[in-house]
């Protein structure tokens, strides 16, 4: 909501909605991880395609399913001391 007031037209109002339902799917640390590789690979979408307006939602999908992934085989117990499930 907070890029919608700050960039007008930059983000649709699906967008909104449908992160509130993957907030209620992934959860505070799923949701976190799946904006950030979201907006990774969307960057790198927009990098090579050069096109200035994509939709976000595949993206988001596809960045939520994946942080559900790595947070389900604890992929990140290999970069840290402990694990994330430690810290849910």
């Amino acid at each position: 909501m907070i890029v919608k007031i700050i960039c007008p037209g930059g983000i649709g109002n699906g967008d909104i909605h449908y992160s509130f339902f993957c907030g209620i799917f992934g959860g505070i640390v799923g949701i976190n991880i799946g904006l950030f590789l979201a907006a990774f690979f969307a960057a790198i979408y927009m990098m090579t395609t050069k096109s200035k307006k994509i939709p976000f939602c595949p993206f988001m999908f596809f960045g939520l399913i994946l942080s559900r992934i790595l947070v389900l085989f604890d992929v990140f117990k290999l970069f840290s001391c402990c694990s994330i499930s430690d810290v849910l």
